[in-house]
Order: structure tokens, then C-alpha cells, then sequence
């Protein structure tokens, strides 16, 4: 887990783990509004991509849903595309589920 700081101040997050020997998986991508637009979230992308990649994994994840239109348009600036869904989600939420990876 990393933590953004501005100032002194908590202003995001983001959490990333093994998925399997080969992928990192991205969780808990999170700035606080009061600190969106200040590439926050850029930075933290930038730096669990850079985690993931010493870690030796060929390939980062991320899930999210249709909700959250600005991380889908930042993971889609950090060159991730949708993919398969790589885990089970109930099927009544399924069509808000986006499942996204990319290459390290």
C-alpha cells in the first residue's frame, strides 16, 4: 500500500498485490477529491507500476466498474486495455464490472 501525501495531509492511496506468479493486481486506488487534479493519482499509478515491476511480474490488473469513469480513463493512460474478466462477479453486476490489464 502506498500513501500520497500532500503537504502533511493523506490525499490518496493505492494498494497493489500478487495476483499469481505472473501479475500484479492494483486495489484501493483512491484520492480524495480535495486533492484531484494535482496528478496525485498519476504518481501513485506511476510508482505501484514500478512495484509490480520489481517484483518481477510480466503483467499488471486492475478491476473497477463503469462508476468510476476518471481511474478507467487513468489506467487507460497508463496503457492498460479491458481484458477478461479474471475473477467471478455476481451476475446481476456484471454488465457495471471492467476488468483492465496491461504488460510491465
Amino acid at each position: 500500500m502506498l500513501v500520497a501525501n500532500w503537504s502533511g495531509v493523506p490525499a490518496g492511496c493505492i494498494g497493489f498485490n500478487a495476483f499469481d506468479a505472473q501479475a500484479g493486481e492494483i486495489h484501493k486506488f483512491y484520492v480524495d477529491p480535495a486533492f484531484r487534479g494535482r496528478r496525485i493519482g498519476h504518481a501513485l499509478m506511476a510508482a505501484a507500476l514500478d512495484a509490480i515491476r520489481q517484483a518481477a511480474h510480466r503483467t499488471a490488473l486492475a478491476h473497477t466498474t463503469i462508476y468510476m469513469a476518471q481511474a478507467v480513463a487513468l489506467y487507460e493512460a497508463f496503457a492498460f486495455r479491458r481484458c477478461e474478466p479474471f475473477r467471478t462477479v455476481p451476475e446481476e453486476v456484471r454488465h457495471t464490472e471492467i476488468f483492465l490489464s496491461r504488460s510491465i
